[in-house]
């Protein structure tokens, strides 16, 4: 039995493996993996983070590593290279990659496979491990399944976009935090700090994850709050802001310490959020800063500079209110069901093995 159960492991990885390498060469590059791959290149030519500054850079990195030296970067593309994050220079920088290399679907494919494979596989590992551990071998098996052949790992995982990417690092990250919760060893804190780290660097959602993972390490401990004692208490806390502090020098090495420490009053914003104005025709033309005369803006911010500015360019997508569409309707704010409403839609088939919307605006699954 136990032979069986590790050739069916061997096995499901082996496959996995071999559909992502064929699928990384016979599908075409996707919208935005041209501004992804040109942003990663520029990392390394200008060891700059302002384009495509919307999440973090580690998957462009390694992405862009097998063409990092293509050679579009001359100075008659500079004058697309805008730090305005009004403009996301990313897509036009990426437009020209397409128009100067003929062999741009090569790229994309030597790109993918650095992206495709690590991820992917890390990604299977760790649902495996996870499952394993916490539920017996038939649940590792089950959870390696749902992982390595899920329509939407295996559509996702190949380009080299950031989410299959995030998921995985992220169940890593969470996994590796589960086990210090268990042994409370230092060391145990170092790997979980490294791995969330690095969880950081792929999107910035994962951000949660420092409140999560103090509420989760109360959670975990009070019941032992009186046999742990002050000494226990206080080594814990170390440890936790040991971790934190590791995965902070993590994300900074990630963008070459790329403006940390700059004071927050010194950033510019184009959000109202961070702006302090009440509405986006309010925001000065180079950016406002609603810290620039408190004393929050003279705390000098831990994060690189990119990082910060990052999340506030994405946040302008969102205060842009960009259009969203359901059953026949256009809206500026989307809907909360939204997700519920596409799931329910996906697996509620018509006779004639479409499915459709409640008002037939569209086809689904044809």
């Amino acid at each position: 039995m136990k032979r069986f159960y590790c050739a069916a492991v061997v096995a499901i990885f082996a496959i996995y493996l071999c559909l992502l390498i064929q699928a990384t060469a016979v599908n075409s590059p996707v919208m935005s993996e041209d501004a992804l791959l040109a942003s990663g290149t520029s990392h390394y030519k200008f060891s700059r983070f302002d384009l495509y500054r919307v999440n973090p850079p580690l998957v462009r990195l390694l992405a862009a590593f097998p063409v990092k030296d293509i050679g579009v970067w001359d100075e008659h593309v500079l004058w697309q290279y805008d730090a305005n994050p009004l403009n996301r220079a990313e897509f036009g920088v990426g437009i020209t990659l397409v128009k100067t290399r003929p062999d741009y679907p090569d790229l994309v494919s030597k790109a993918r496979l650095w992206v495709a494979i690590p991820f992917g596989l890390l990604g299977a590992i760790f649902c495996f491990i996870c499952a394993r551990v916490l539920f017996g071998q038939v649940a590792g098996l089950i959870a390696l399944i749902l992982w390595c052949f899920s329509p939407y790992i295996l559509g996702h995982g190949l380009t080299i976009m950031n989410d299959v990417p995030a998921a995985a690092v992220g169940v890593a990250a969470v996994f590796l935090f589960w086990h210090w919760l268990r042994t409370g060893r230092f060391m145990d804190a170092f790997l979980a700090g490294l791995v969330l780290g690095l969880a950081e660097l792929t999107k910035f959602t994962l951000l949660v994850f420092y409140p999560l993972f103090v509420l989760l390490w109360l959670a975990y401990r009070i019941p032992e709050w009186k046999t742990m004692g002050r000494g226990g208490w206080l080594n814990q806390a170390k440890q936790m802001f040991v971790m934190f502090a590791v995965s902070l020098l993590v994300i900074n090495m990630g963008y070459l310490f790329e403006g940390t420490g700059k004071q927050l009053r010194e950033f510019r914003f184009q959000t109202t959020l961070f702006s302090g104005v009440e509405t986006l025709r309010d925001v000065p033309s180079g950016g406002g800063n609603r810290f620039k005369d408190t004393l929050l803006g003279y705390v000098p911010v831990p994060f690189p500079a990119n990082y910060i500015q990052g999340i506030d360019t994405q946040r302008l997508d969102f205060e842009r209110t960009l259009p969203s569409y359901l059953r026949g309707e256009w809206s500026d704010r989307g809907w909360w069901y939204y997700y519920l409403y596409a799931l329910l839609i996906q697996i509620v088939p018509v006779s004639d093995g479409r499915c459709v919307d409640e008002k037939g605006m569209r086809n689904f699954g044809n």
